[in-house]
Formats: C-alpha cells, structure tokens, sequence
C-alpha cells in the first residue's frame, strides 16, 4: 500500500499534465480554425488593395511569409525579393532568424541589466537609512513616469539603434525590479531577522542567509511581470 500511494501520486500528476496539454493544444487549435473562418467572413481587400482584411493561412503561407524576404537583403547568401515581387521562404526564414536573433538579444541584455540595476537599488535602499533618504524620492519619482510615453525622449538622447533600445529596456526592468524586490524585502517577516540577530548573525550574513533566501517566492512575480513588460516594450 505504501509504495503504490508515490506511483498513484506521480500517475496523477501525469494524467493532470497530459490533460492540460491536450486543453492547451485544443485551444490553439480552434483559435486557428477561427481564424480562417473570419477569413472566410471578412473576405473583402483593405481599400482596394491586395491585401485581404483578415487573411487566411493559405494567404500567409502562400503571399505573406515569402514576401518576409523583402526586408532582409542578402541574408545568409538568399537573394531577397525586391520592388515588391514574391520573395521566397529561404530569405524568409533568414530574416525570421537574423531579426528573433536581434530581438532576443535586446530583451535578455535589457532584462539582465535592468534586473541588476533594481536588486543593488533596492539592497542599497533597504540596507542603510541614509542611502534611503537620498535614493528612494527620486526612484519612486521615476517610478510614476510611464514607461511607454518616454520612449520619444530615449530616441531623442540614444537615436534608433540598438544601444537606445537597450537602456531604455535596462531603465524600464530597473524601475520594476527596484520596485518589487523593495517590497519583497520589507515583507520578510521581522521575527527573521530578529532571530538571526539574535543568534550573532551580521547584517550582511543576514542579508545573504535570511533575507535573500526568503524574499524568492515573492520574487518570482516580479520576474514573470517583467519579463511580460520586456517583450511588449522591446517590439
């Protein structure tokens, strides 16, 4: 009996997984199907011209994913299509790869960095009182600023380039990760530190061994958040 209790456990678990797969897979399935019924529907041009209001996958597939090619240049050695004729799906695919590869470039560099720049911020805020006094006005000041109505500044100061991208993507996950690993730290409950105190602990022993440890789950929202704002802000 006690060793069939783990095997029914883990069948559970697997029957649940396998369950939600098979839900997730349905969805996208009939998101598709919807799709190209609105196709079907809304089967007029845009104003007349060659491009149809919802267009279909044969469309996409046929038209839309070759013509991809036309903004790549001479990717990877595939001519690409110019003055507006089909393309083709090798400089289609090459121009998926060279621009995802740029994408993810700025969004893990951003992130990164941006996530440095919050967590010594905060650590630095909650650690002395009178880098408080002089850090914590001017971020939560930053913090009300709205990301997206900043963007013009950034290519002013930074131009279009990827550097500008960059930094703006760096300043915006700071201003989040300041924010949550702040609130992450003020949440560890005081009995924490009170006991490690008490047993000799130094301040940065407590940081490392209590504090750090213990502000993780919290943590964890604020990866995910930010990384949800990192991938809208970077296209």
């Amino acid at each position: 009996m006690s060793a069939s209790a783990p095997q029914a456990r883990e069948g559970a678990r697997t029957g649940t997984w396998w369950r939600h797969g098979l839900i997730s897979a349905g969805v996208l399935v009939g998101a598709g199907l919807g799709w190209q019924l609105l196709s079907y529907v809304f089967s007029g041009d845009v104003n007349g011209s060659a491009s149809p209001v919802v267009p279909g996958w044969g469309w996409l597939i046929d038209r839309a994913l070759p013509a991809m090619a036309n903004y790549g240049g001479d990717g990877m050695g595939l001519g690409a299509a110019e003055g507006g004729t089909r393309g083709s799906y090798g400089g289609a695919f090459s121009v998926l790869v060279s621009a995802s590869a740029v994408t993810w470039g700025r969004l893990l560099i951003g992130l990164i960095g941006g996530a440095a720049l919050g967590i010594v911020l905060a650590v630095a805020v909650s650690w002395s009182k009178w880098l408080a006094r002089f850090l914590e006005l001017p971020s939560n000041l930053l913090r009300m600023l709205p990301a997206l109505a900043l963007i013009p500044l950034f290519q002013l100061w930074f131009g279009i380039s990827f550097k500008g991208v960059v930094i703006f993507m760096v300043y915006t996950n700071g201003i989040v990760f300041f924010v949550g690993m702040l609130n992450a730290i003020r949440n560890v409950p005081p009995i924490y530190l009170h006991n490690a105190k008490a047993l000799g602990a130094s301040k940065l022993r407590t940081y490392g061994t209590v504090v750090l440890p213990a502000i993780l789950p919290e943590l964890r929202s604020t990866v995910f958040f930010s990384l949800g704002w990192s991938w809208s802000a970077v296209v």
